[in-house]
């Protein structure tokens, strides 16, 4: 153990905590808490969002103990939340993140084609000032589907599973890059593309954004060990995958 930094008491029994879904956790030891965040579900509290409506929430249920969220994600992304358990823990993850030391890869399902990775390097603006802020995001396609609805002009319409690997964390980062060459993520009511959007829906009953936090590395903070974790992206890999005409 690391001097000076205090862990946790112990996870509560997962049968004992009532209304919460011991199937949210992925890793779990005296120091930290990671779960699998579902689409829909802030992460933190905010304006409209009271607590019990939080993964904040079942995550303090399931340690059975006060918890420190580390990070965040948007309300429509699911995936993997850090959540440390103690005040000490909780800074030295915090550093981590700010510093870049830990490892965050992300699926999503795009519109059309990307054929051949590319590196996105574009500053953004902060949401609430003009001032401009570094950003880049890695884009590696890895399948291509086609479906049966029409685009536009075309008979069918395309989309690509890319695999994402941003160096920076900004507000938005991952869907205003990805809109921003013309490639937005399928269920983005903000920045995506309302037609598509509206086929997911229609055709195959999904309202969700799909973008995933699937994969994070990360340093222990207590014994220096490497942790390589991992979250199903299952709305897509159940739900979405077999529905569509898998393009070679």
């Amino acid at each position: 153990m690391v001097p000076g930094v205090r862990v946790g008491t112990g996870i509560t029994s997962f049968s004992e905590v009532s209304g919460v879904s011991s199937g949210l956790v992925i890793w779990h030891d005296e120091a930290l808490l990671v779960l699998d965040k579902p689409a829909g579900l802030a992460t933190v509290k905010g304006e409209g969002v009271p607590m019990s409506e939080t993964l904040m929430y079942q995550a303090r249920a399931i340690a059975g103990e006060w918890v420190y969220p580390v990070h965040r994600l948007d309300r429509a992304t699911s995936g993997l939340v850090v959540f440390a358990r103690s005040p000490e823990v909780a800074h030295r993850l915090s550093l981590d993140f700010a510093e870049r030391r830990v490892h965050k890869e992300y699926l999503a399902l795009v519109r059309g084609f990307i054929t051949s990775p590319q590196t996105i390097d574009r500053p953004l603006a902060r949401l609430d000032r003009d001032d401009l802020q570094e950003a880049e995001t890695k884009v590696f396609p890895e399948l291509y589907y086609t479906a049966p609805w029409r685009s536009g002009s075309h008979p069918e319409s395309r989309y690509t599973l890319v695999r994402l690997k941003p160096s920076t964390g900004r507000t938005h980062q991952l869907r205003r890059h990805l809109n921003g060459i013309a490639h937005p993520i399928v269920g983005d009511t903000k920045y995506g593309d309302g037609k598509h959007n509206r086929a997911f829906r229609e055709h195959l009953g999904q309202h969700r954004l799909f973008l995933h936090a699937e994969r994070l590395s990360l340093t222990h903070p207590i014994n220096g060990t490497i942790l390589d974790l991992s979250a199903r992206f299952a709305d897509y890999q159940d739900k979405v995958h077999g529905a569509l005409q898998q393009h070679n």
